[in-house]
């Protein structure tokens, strides 16, 4: 079994007869085809009917087979249903998510009995199911259980597992379909049809990656992860990376937590893809409180002993909560001796700590902020060409651990527009600085952080500028860069207003694809909330 899909299985509990029993509802009512969606004219034909609670599925006057589709679509899943062979030598099967088949009744290729074994199509019966013979009743109902959790298909005769198998060419979502195979006379009647949809947390997901053709980047890889609750940096970096590769030729693959049909969820610690760092050349962060599992750590702490360079905005300096055993100590509260207070303050250089003066600065929605280049810093590389940058995101405070090089300062404005005056009671804080960091292997790597980068704060092209050097900073890139450099957006880009629960709604990483998809989707059946409740109780 694919180890990736262990872990699901063992993260909610549905390994047969060891965990709680899913709850099974009827997709069948017994009395039409209501959900239900036969090709044109078979179901007129007869088909397929419905008589006393039993859907009767009969080979009709032309003999050319035929599929009843489900109207819905469907991921993982348990499908448990009874069938009963009829008239004629029976070739029929349950199509799961449209494509591969588990097969009841006669091969028409094999000429014998397949039932409950996986029809895959290009690969005909890869395996076969066992003992039927013994389990199979020839003039009775039957009771049979399909399982599919991603490319893995289980099924149970009888209440007796006979079969599990993994195929390549699963699909990750379709309709289910009941077959009858075409070229002679047949019949068979299902009853009870009944199904459960598995809430997994998918581990495995196509990684957004853009990737560019000429510029300083060309052969660098960057990999960006996107989980923070509220400031949309599910927006920020996507954007950031259309622009690192599109005008400067990186590769960026981009991460997302998400939830368990795979739609981008801020704060999500269901981070799949992070095996991907280890070839990256930089991590690009913006997290908030989350806890990836051990499996995906590892390839996190892998790349930070390697000394791999590191970005982190706003939230990530307490990116990181909950963790538990050896990857406790990378928690934004770790009291950890030998590393204290985390990944945030060991590498990036500081996290949360309102007590020690590194917490909110400036009331969200209320304050921006005004953020200024030190006057003795303006020749670093990261601060070339910078200036004017406002955000709309309030100000955090910060006190950088020793060694930090503080490039700029934030200033806490009395309104959200640029031109607003600078609060006389909070004189201006660090907000971007870099760093070297070593890891427990004593290697170590560079560092570029600001308490700044919310989706509406890189509308700024000073704040996105300064985020843009600060990459190629970190990756040893900075005789590249250039005052004028092109930081324009990559297709469209309308972020969405930060608040708790806030963003686009139902989007995967697959909506992002290429250079002209909009960041983000507002089509049907998205739902975005711009609007900020008037009273935002202020968090972490």
């Amino acid at each position: 079994m694919n180890t990736r899909f262990l872990s699901s299985l063992i993260f909610f509990g549905l390994a047969m007869g060891l965990f709680a029993e899913p709850e099974l509802k009827p997709i069948f009512n017994g009395k039409d085809l209501t959900g239900w969606k036969a090709p044109k004219g078979n179901a007129e034909a007869g088909w397929y009917k419905a008589v006393d609670g039993v859907l009767k599925v009969q080979s009709g006057p032309k003999k050319k087979g035929s599929i009843l589709w489900t109207t819905k679509k469907y991921r993982n899943f348990v499908m448990e249903y009874d069938f009963r062979f009829g008239e004629g030598v029976v070739d029929s099967g349950v199509h799961v998510r449209n494509q591969d088949q588990i097969q009841i009744g006669i091969s028409g290729s094999l000429k014998r009995d397949m039932t409950c074994s996986p029809y895959i199509p290009g690969k005909g019966y890869p395996v076969e199911a066992r003992n039927i013979k013994k389990l199979l009743k020839a003039k009775d109902w039957n009771t049979m259980r399909i399982q599919a959790i991603g490319k893995e298909y289980t099924v149970w005769l009888q209440g007796e597992k006979v079969m599990t198998y993994e195929s390549a060419s699963a699909i990750a979502e379709g309709p289910l379909g009941i077959q009858l195979h075409g070229n002679r006379n047949m019949s068979i009647d299902y009853r009870n049809l009944k199904l459960a949809e598995l809430k997994t947390v998918s581990l495995e997901s196509d990684p957004l990656v853009y990737e560019g053709t000429k510029g300083p980047g060309k052969g660098k890889h960057i990999v960006f992860i996107a989980s923070d609750h509220e400031y949309r940096g599910e927006e920020t970096c996507p954007a950031i990376a259309r622009i690192l590769a599109k005008r400067y030729g990186f590769k960026c693959t981009v991460l997302f937590g998400l939830d368990n049909d795979g739609y981008i969820t801020p704060g999500s610690s269901n981070i799949p893809g992070m095996e991907v760092l280890d070839k990256a050349d930089m991590m690009f962060l913006f997290l908030r409180f989350v806890a990836p599992n051990d499996a995906s750590m590892k390839h996190f702490t892998d790349y930070l002993n390697r000394g791999g360079p590191v970005l982190g905005l706003r939230t990530t300096t307490h990116g990181f909560n909950g963790l538990k055993g050896k990857n406790s100590r990378y928690n934004f509260n770790s009291r950890d001796k030998s590393y204290d207070y985390g990944f945030g303050r060991q590498v990036l250089g500081e996290t949360w700590r309102p007590r020690e003066g590194a917490g909110h600065y400036g009331r969200n929605h209320q304050y921006s902020t005004r953020m200024f280049v030190l006057p003795e810093q303006k020749d670093h590389p990261v601060m070339r060409g910078v200036k004017d940058m406002h955000a709309m995101a309030g100000a955090y405070s910060a006190v950088p651990i020793e060694g930090s090089v503080i490039l700029g300062k934030n200033q806490v404005l009395d309104s959200m527009k640029p031109d607003g005056k600078p609060l006389a009671d909070k004189p201006p804080s660090p907000s971007i600085w870099v760093r070297n960091y070593k890891s427990a292997s004593g290697k170590g790597g560079r560092v570029f952080c600001s308490t700044q980068g919310a989706s509406e704060d890189i509308v700024s092209e000073g704040v996105r500028r300064c985020i843009i050097n600060g990459v190629f900073w970190c990756m040893g890139l900075e005789e590249s860069i250039k005052p004028d450099m092109d930081v324009a957006f990559v297709g469209p880009y309308k972020p969405t207003t930060f608040k708790f629960k806030g963003g686009v709604k139902q989007v995967k990483p697959s909506d992002l694809v290429g250079w002209d998809s909009p960041i983000m989707p507002q089509g049907e059946g998205n739902k975005t909330q711009n609007k900020p409740k008037k009273k935002n109780k202020q968090k972490k």
